[in-house]
């Protein structure tokens, strides 16, 4: 039995009805969020092409900004990262 804190239990079933419905409408719209971003997500899995990456070490062909160390590629290392994966 749910006791509202009014004398009247059809305001305070009233006020109760319009709390659940924010509430429900809060948590449905965050559930809607997650699966764009889930959506959003799975898209760009797909069209993900390891070669066409851009990376600071390609950028500056390997050679650190002092000009005697090269670089190891960073694309190299996230493939092999996802590789082990």
């Amino acid at each position: 039995l749910l006791i509202a804190p009014f004398s009247n239990p059809i305001i305070g079933s009233s006020i109760f009805g319009v709390l659940a419905v924010t509430c429900f409408h809060v948590a449905a719209e965050s559930v809607r969020n997650y699966n764009r971003c889930i959506d959003k997500l799975q898209f760009e899995l797909k069209s993900f092409d390891m070669q066409k990456a851009q990376c600071y070490c390609c950028s500056v062909n390997h050679v650190s900004s002092s000009g005697s160390d090269p670089l190891v590629c960073d694309r190299e290392i996230i493939g092999q990262c996802i590789s082990n994966w």
